[in-house]
Formats: structure tokens, sequence, C-alpha cells
């Protein structure tokens, strides 16, 4: 993967990956690592003070998440980037139940 060089006038250059990942209903591992371009400025303690504040930030999301799960229960939530997705599953499952012999199972 080759990162492009900062564009001029850039404070900093950096790439971020995140993961969640369950491992209960209630629970779960969050992945986060930062990155730079070779010859990139970040030191470890700035690195690391990014990374507590974009935890910080995206705790507040997977809590919130949490919070409407414990009352809602299974009942998915949709958001306005889900309906596609979503739609798309919808109509899978409507041709998977009108062909009992079709390979296709959603579940």
């Amino acid at each position: 993967m080759s990162l492009a060089p900062p564009r001029e006038g850039a404070i900093s250059s950096s790439v971020t990956w995140q993961a969640v990942t369950p491992t209960s209903d209630t629970t779960t591992r969050y992945f986060f690592a930062v990155g730079q371009p070779h010859g990139g400025t970040m030191d470890g303690t700035t690195a690391l003070n990014f990374a507590r504040i974009a935890f910080g930030e995206d705790r507040l999301c997977i809590e919130a998440q949490q919070r409407n799960l414990n009352v809602t229960g299974d009942r998915m939530i949709l958001a306005g980037h889900d309906d596609a997705p979503i739609a798309f599953r919808r109509v899978l499952a409507r041709l998977a139940r009108a062909a009992p012999d079709s390979p296709i199972r959603i579940d």
C-alpha cells in the first residue's frame, strides 16, 4: 500500500483503521491502529493521544448503540445509509421463499 505525501499546507497526514468485534451480547473488542506515510512527523506520544481521542469519540457511539440494543432487543434499527443493502436482502429473502428448492438461504 502506498500513501500519498501530505498535500501542501497540511498540518499532518495519517491513516486510521478501526474494527469493532462483538464477543457477547453486551461486550465487544475494539481494534484501532494509526499510521502515517514514510517520513511522517507524528511521534509515538502524538499517535497515542490521537488514538485516545479517536477511541473516546467512537466509544460514545458504540455505547449509545448498545443502549439502543438493550431497549429494542433484536429488532433492527435502520439508518438512511442502510436502506439499499437492507432492501437488497429483503428482495433476496422474498425470492428465496418463492423458490423453496433454491440454494439461496437468507437467515
